[in-house]
């Protein structure tokens, strides 16, 4: 499947926050406050939520994005929502300027909470969405922004993938380039599930119909959300435009609001979305000897609801720090994990420098290790191996140190150029090691 080119900085770091759900903590108090933490979670996204009459302040953007973290700008307004024009441009502008790389401008635009009466009954809300984006999309283009897709409720008022369906058709009729700076939004509520529903998308839940989930089925209600938005994606355009996935570990929210249907009281989920979108192997806490599907590479950002908020919010359930930047169990538990990650890495950099390894236990069947400047033919080698990743289940990536967790290697090169790894370290290890070139994917034997 083919997707957009994004920052091979994305296969080591996807994970980000959704900052306070207000505008009021933009000083610079609380800049020394949370920067800081941010940095230490390993934040490579922060989700602000800003005004329509005045500017988030330069210094707080500013020196969020000095850090390398990505601000996506997110005007929070319901598609009926007017902003004059000029006043729009000015703010992007300014954004543009200061570092900001994504925005998102109208939410929740399949539910009728986001339309006057008459928009939703005599009105295409479809239409009126895509009319709405294009307008905002040519803006932030013309300022150096990168435009989202308005969010859309999973199942919502108007059956979210048919929504979201026909707004694809609409964006292929309308024949413009500013289609090929699209970024999906999805809201990758749990709904209480296991991370893993819903995987495999409809090709896999094809009995799944709208409002309709048969007993023995699943549908896109989870963390995979991004395989259904995908698959409409691959079917209209071809191709998968990079997706954003908003509001993360949390079960779900009522339309156009911050009360919180169900706060997700699962934090081994929450560490293992955050083990997920860094493209570590997560076991089914339920199922020890189960992975967790990996999540692809288009999805380019997973971000969760919420970094903090005022104990009197309707959201203060779900936060991960008080307002004073002490941590919740969940965020605690993280922090200490990171910590330790770091310090295994260097034990392990240490071991890999080691003349000698006889490390005889694996954690992964097979491995299927690539060089990164495979990277943007990852869609043509999923395709080219398909039958051999269906029915071996490898797991796909470019980490020496997951491979070498694996029993069994596949090292693909090109031009028989395997430089970038140490194969006789991988038999050292006590691995089964077989090299192929790229051009010769397709002569693997089954």
């Amino acid at each position: 499947m083919d997707h957009l080119k994004i920052k091979k900085s994305a296969i080591l770091e996807r994970n980000g926050f959704h900052y306070f759900p207000d505008t009021s903590h933009y000083r610079e108090k609380d800049l020394a406050l949370w920067l800081p933490i941010l940095k230490g979670l390993g934040a490579q996204t922060l989700v602000l939520i800003s005004p329509t009459t005045r500017a988030i302040p330069e210094f707080f953007i500013s020196a969020v994005a000095r850090e390398k973290i990505n601000i996506i700008i997110d005007f929070n307004l319901p598609g009926n929502a007017e902003i004059n024009a000029s006043d729009l441009e000015t703010l992007m502008n300014a954004y543009g300027k200061w570092g900001v790389v994504f925005a998102l401008f109208n939410k929740d635009v399949n539910c009728k909470e986001s339309w006057k009466d008459a928009q939703w009954v005599s009105s295409n809300p479809v239409q009126e969405s895509w009319s709405k984006w294009m307008e905002f999309a040519k803006l932030a283009c013309d300022t150096g922004i990168k435009p989202v897709l308005p969010t859309i409720v999973p199942g919502g008022d108007f059956w979210d993938l048919a929504f979201l369906e026909q707004l694809f058709k609409l964006a292929v009729s309308s024949n413009s380039g500013l289609v090929n700076s699209m970024i999906i939004s999805a809201l990758a509520w749990d709904w209480g599930h296991h991370l893993n529903w819903g995987s495999g998308g409809p090709e896999k839940w094809s009995h799944t119909k709208p409002y309709m989930t048969p007993e023995d089925s699943q549908d896109h209600k989870g963390f995979h959300i991004f395989e259904w938005y995908a698959s409409i994606a691959q079917k209209t355009f071809g191709r998968i435009p990079p997706v954003l996935l908003l509001e993360s570990g949390i079960a779900s929210r009522k339309a156009n609001g911050i009360t919180i249907n169900q706060p997700s009281d699962n934090g081994n989920n929450l560490i293992n979305i955050f083990r997920l979108m860094a493209g570590e192997n997560v076991y089914e806490p339920n199922e020890p000897n189960t992975l967790l599907d990996p999540v692809p590479f288009y999805v380019i950002a997973n971000n969760f609801y919420l970094l903090s908020s005022e104990n009197r919010d309707l959201a203060a359930s779900c936060r991960w720090f008080l307002p004073d930047g002490t941590p919740n169990a969940s965020a605690a538990a993280y922090i200490e994990r990171r910590q330790n990650g770091e310090s295994r890495s260097a034990n392990e950099r240490q071991i890999l420098e080691a003349p000698s390894i006889k490390k005889r236990s694996f954690s992964i069947g097979r491995y299927i290790l690539l060089p990164h400047d495979l990277y943007d033919k990852l869609p043509e080698l999923q395709t080219r191996l398909s039958q051999y990743i269906a029915r071996y289940k490898p797991e796909v990536g470019f980490s020496i140190r997951s491979a070498m967790e694996a029993a069994y290697i596949l090292v693909v090169g090109e031009n028989d150029n395997f430089s970038f790894c140490d194969l006789d370290m991988f038999i050292q290890n006590g691995s089964l090691v077989k090299t192929i070139n790229f051009n010769d994917l397709e002569s693997l034997s089954v």
